[in-house]
């Protein structure tokens, strides 16, 4: 396992080699959806896990951009 810091459109990881992504309070920040899920989708095995956390209890409350 790694963290890594990279922007959601070009992550730059290596194609088909991650079997687990998660995703915590992301999406509501980024403006071209398509391009974040086509590189999530690149870099995920086929058999792997997407998980995604958009809302915490924290921040239920904030409005969504």
């Amino acid at each position: 396992m790694f963290l890594s810091k990279r922007t959601a459109k070009d992550s730059q990881i290596e194609a088909v080699s991650d079997d687990l992504l998660l995703e915590r309070v992301l999406i509501h920040h980024l403006d071209d959806l398509n391009a974040y899920f086509s590189e999530s989708y690149r870099i995920l095995q086929s058999n792997g896990h997407y998980l995604i956390q958009e809302r915490t209890l924290e921040n239920c409350l904030f409005p969504i951009r």
